[in-house]
């Protein structure tokens, strides 16, 4: 991960003053008329400004914090609900960016510029960055592409399984050297992590590695996951299973 400084927008509570003083006055004057103006006035507002403000907030701080696929999340909400909004895309894509994924940075910046055209306050924003982030791509040298496939598979080894996963959402030669790596995943521990579900999803690939499987967590999308895709998929090396979280789990713990 790149060490960049994001940019967050601040909370005006000026904002939220002012439109309840407003619409106090309307209440007052016991005009409904103009208390329905006021208060949908307020809604907008708050929704296109303050919503999307405590969104970047919280994308910025899970970002500084490592979390790609949290800060993302939030990214992605922020352009749900404003798609015509700048702020959404240009959040994601410095997200992307400061992970060093400048290919997706590029294209989310993109896409800001041509959906959110008429947002002049986040043209500069999104320009500067997608400006950037070609620079960087363009700059940018893939070691582990570059060293000899022995070395690379040690360094994988050596990797907890946390940041073999992280590996996974690098590049599409990161991806490929560690799925492809069998020692690498003989033994699975899936213990409700953040970084757990994007095991799960790849467990296709790496199914035919593993050895011994352990879940463990109390999460349902998790544990139903890992036995649909041991249902559909081949393990032909699998010697252990241990799922537990609730009696019906706790007994079956050996195959």
């Amino acid at each position: 991960m790149e060490e960049v400084t994001l940019s967050i927008n601040r909370i005006d509570f000026n904002l939220f003053r002012q439109q309840l003083e407003q619409l106090d006055a309307s209440l007052k004057a016991n005009n409904c008329h103009q208390v329905i103006r006021d208060a949908s006035a307020a809604i907008d507002q708050v929704f296109q400004s303050q919503l999307l403000i405590l969104f970047d907030i919280r994308a910025h701080a899970h970002a500084k914090q490592g979390h790609h696929d949290a800060a993302c999340a939030d990214a992605e909400q922020m352009i749900k609900y404003a798609p015509e909004i700048g702020a959404g895309y240009a959040r994601k894509g410095d997200v992307h960016s400061m992970f060093g994924r400048q290919t997706r940075a590029i294209d989310v910046y993109g896409q800001g510029l041509e959906k959110a055209a008429s947002d002049h306050s986040q043209i500069d924003r999104l320009t500067a960055g997608k400006t950037t982030a070609t620079l960087k791509s363009e700059t940018r040298v893939d070691y582990l592409e570059k060293l000899p496939i022995e070395l690379a598979n040690n360094i994988i080894l050596r990797l907890s399984q946390k940041d073999k996963s992280t590996c996974l959402s690098v590049s599409r030669t990161w991806r490929k050297r560690t799925m492809n790596y069998s020692v690498a995943w003989t033994d699975l521990v899936i213990n409700g992590d953040e970084k757990d579900l994007q095991l799960v999803n790849v467990l296709p690939d790496i199914g035919r590695h593993i050895e011994k499987l352990e879940v463990n967590t109390n999460n349902d999308q998790l544990r139903s996951g890992c036995l649909h895709r041991m249902i559909t998929q081949h393990f032909p090396e699998i010697r252990s299973l241990k799922m537990t979280g609730n009696a019906y789990f706790i007994r079956m713990t050996v195959i």
